[in-house]
């Protein structure tokens, strides 16, 4: 497990990133948000599945994934359409509110997310996160998660970080769940950077 003091540089800097993924989204849909990070938590890799669990409802998943390591980012299905339209309410022209648009759309503002959070990790361990397009899918919470560890390869124990964040605009409120797993060499040199 990870240092207190590693665990709270870490946590700042998620925070951070999400925080600077919210000036981005505000760029995009010409809409003011907010985001909080609301938790975040080490996960032992034997424990994902149990961590993992939550409501039964489906969610809205993207991954993206990375040499030594994969992001998972999902949302509630069952406000992903009123988040969407939140997203895109400053846009000239919208096309109709399809399955194929709501998840593309998603896909997108967890790219922002992903990103910032991505660029503010390599920053503070002088690293580079060359990250994938983004590979959706829609289902329950734990099979979502269940499958985050087959979009990588790594050697050695997955280190693992569960973080919630509430999304808000003027009109909306939105949970969003996020999973960050790395290779033991990723960690090392992530935490090595926070503890120095």
């Amino acid at each position: 497990m990870i240092s207190e003091e590693a665990g709270k540089a870490l946590l700042r800097l998620v925070e951070n990133g999400v925080s600077e993924s919210a000036e981005r989204l505000a760029t995009l849909s010409g809409t003011a948000w907010q985001t909080q990070t609301v938790s975040i938590r080490e996960v032992s890799a034997d424990k994902l599945l149990d961590a993992g669990a939550g409501p039964d409802h489906e969610q809205h998943g993207s991954y993206f994934a990375m040499p030594g390591g994969v992001f998972l980012v999902m949302f509630p299905k069952t406000n992903s359409a009123r988040l969407v339209e939140a997203f895109a309410s400053k846009a000239k022209s919208k096309p109709e509110m399809s399955e194929f648009w709501v998840q593309n759309t998603l896909a997108e503002i967890a790219n922002v997310i992903v990103h910032a959070v991505a660029n503010t990790l390599a920053d503070a361990c002088g690293d580079v996160f060359f990250l994938s397009a983004p590979s959706n899918s829609v289902g329950k919470r734990q099979n979502l998660v269940r499958d985050a560890p087959n979009r990588f390869e790594r050697s050695g124990k997955a280190f693992v970080l569960m973080a919630y964040v509430c999304m808000q605009s003027e009109d909306l409120s939105s949970d969003c769940s996020f999973v960050l797993m790395l290779s033991a060499q990723r960690r090392d040199k992530l935490l090595k950077a926070l503890e120095s």
